[in-house]
């Protein structure tokens, strides 16, 4: 298990710049399974500046069942 900001630092540019910007405090170091919770835990995607559309867009694009 890695943290969610090891995750989010995995990811490919814009997204990872963006998703670290957005990371809520407290939620750095908190150890998940894979990058689909970290994704989903880091940051209420509603409440950042790209929107939900934008951040759940990734998470289909990065789970491998979509």
């Amino acid at each position: 298990m890695k943290t969610i900001k090891d995750y989010l630092n995995e990811l490919q540019e814009p997204y990872r710049t963006q998703a670290l910007n957005n990371l809520d405090k407290g939620y750095e170091d908190r150890k998940v399974k894979n990058i689909l919770i970290a994704l989903t835990l880091a940051f209420v995607w509603d409440e950042s500046p790209e929107k939900h559309k934008y951040w759940n867009d990734l998470y289909k694009n990065l789970d491998p069942k979509s």
